[in-house]
């Protein structure tokens, strides 16, 4: 399905209210990585008016625990992690918009894709990087930062306790350092997921064989 995207171990599947771009398999950011880029693994477009950048880290069991467990003792190197790959693929969105708006053809392709509705010429390249890089600088549009967190519910020697902190910690870190954008910022998972209308998630080893 066009909309169906695996990442992490786990399967995201958006309905037809969103258009979504893998970025971080996108031919520009393998172009920007070469320079030390880092990139969110979605960008998308929910409607006419709401910008999505999600980045994905599973920390459920499926690596040795031992190392999950240092990641997750070290909340701030999460937390740095994040705003970095935020920050370089907001750079990324506006270098790719200021891409298509020098192509001479531009203006001639608004002008045919008038003809169709908006949703149509935001599928094109030309028309959906242009659209996220005005809805990132607009006030009036609603724009979500969000880290897509799964955890155990509790591990070995990480309780249920110290992983809400762990979390909570996360959260407020990323939304102090986001807190002059008129954006939504969450740390987020299956139980917590805010597009459960148009958004499911599952592990993929729940989803049926091909």
């Amino acid at each position: 399905m066009e909309n169906t995207f695996k990442e992490s171990d786990l399967l995201f599947e958006f309905n037809d209210q969103w258009l979504i771009k893998k970025y971080d398999d996108h031919p520009f950011f393998r172009a920007f990585s070469g320079h030390g880029y880092k990139g969110v693994d979605f960008i998308g477009l929910k409607g006419e008016n709401e910008l999505v950048l999600m980045e994905v880290k599973n920390y459920q069991v499926r690596i040795p625990e031992e190392s999950i467990l240092i990641t997750l003792n070290n909340p701030q190197r999460i937390s740095d992690a994040f705003i970095k790959k935020i920050e370089d693929s907001l750079s990324g969105i506006n270098a790719i918009s200021r891409y298509y708006k020098k192509k001479w053809w531009y203006n001639l392709a608004q002008t045919l894709y008038s003809f169709f509705s908006n949703k149509y010429f935001h599928k094109q390249a030309a028309g959906f990087w242009p659209r996220v890089q005005y809805l990132n600088n607009s006030l009036e549009h609603k724009v979500w930062i969000l880290l897509w967190m799964e955890t155990e519910t509790e591990y070995e020697n990480f309780s249920a306790k110290e992983i809400k902190k762990t979390i909570q910690t996360i959260e407020q870190s990323i939304q102090d350092y986001f807190q002059g954008e008129d954006a939504i910022v969450k740390v987020v998972n299956m139980q917590s997921n805010p597009f459960s209308n148009s958004l499911i998630v599952k592990p993929i080893d729940s989803s049926p064989s091909s």
